[in-house]
């Protein structure tokens, strides 16, 4: 449910929307790496610097290279590029 009215909020570009509802459904289900890159892409979107490079570490971290390359590859660059100040 939250995981749909995330996608919903990000179809919509409600990106605040969208991050919050994807992180209830990390937190609920923390082993879906998929949903740790797509808290990050939306805190990129709201420009919480932070929040997406933990997620997007997460992602790197767990996340499985055989099944997501282009996947992991994409947030290792968008994780490099992060400004944080």
């Amino acid at each position: 449910m939250l995981y749909a009215e995330a996608e919903e909020a990000a179809k919509a570009e409600d990106w605040l929307q969208a991050k919050t509802k994807y992180e209830e459904a990390y937190h609920l289900v923390p082993n879906k790496h998929g949903l740790a890159y797509k808290v990050a892409n939306a805190a990129v979107e709201v420009g919480d610097c932070e929040k997406a490079r933990v997620f997007f570490e997460h992602y790197l971290i767990d996340g499985e290279l055989e099944r997501h390359e282009a996947q992991l590859h994409s947030a290792l660059a968008k994780h490099r590029a992060l400004e944080c100040t």
